[in-house]
């Protein structure tokens, strides 16, 4: 993929998704977005050559979340970040075969419905990295 089609797909359709939200959540008085970055997109982790778009993209949506918290605050909406590691996905098994995932998409989308429908309350804005191994 292209810089511009990476970004367009990672962070533009991302900030099209959430903006289409917001505005039901604002009329229904609040309500909550989860956005999926990855760990290539926090600071201090490590990178892989090759891949700078997709990086920035993620750390984009990171900041785009931090973002929507900012001005979804008045409307009673919050916005959380998860950024998994590597998640065990076709995709990742053709870009890299060696590399060994130790997350399941179940356990990347148990994470995103704890989120959205569960105890779990993060202060709007938060990233959550989530490490193979955790």
């Amino acid at each position: 993929q292209t810089w511009e089609e990476t970004l367009r797909i990672n962070l533009t359709g991302t900030f099209l998704c959430c903006r289409a939200a917001f505005g039901p959540m604002r009329r229904a008085g609040g309500g909550r977005i989860v956005n999926l970055a990855s760990l290539s997109g926090v600071y201090g982790t490590e990178k892989f050559p090759g891949l700078a778009a997709y990086n920035v993209s993620k750390y984009g949506v990171v900041g785009l979340t931090e973002a929507i918290a900012v001005e979804g605050r008045a409307h009673g909406i919050t916005a959380i970040c998860i950024s998994p590691g590597a998640v065990d996905t076709q995709m990742l098994r053709r870009a890299n075969p060696q590399l060994k995932a130790g997350l399941t998409p179940a356990r990347v989308a148990d994470l995103i419905v704890s989120l959205l429908d569960g105890p779990i309350t993060p202060a709007s804005g938060a990233n959550i990295p989530l490490f193979s191994n955790a």
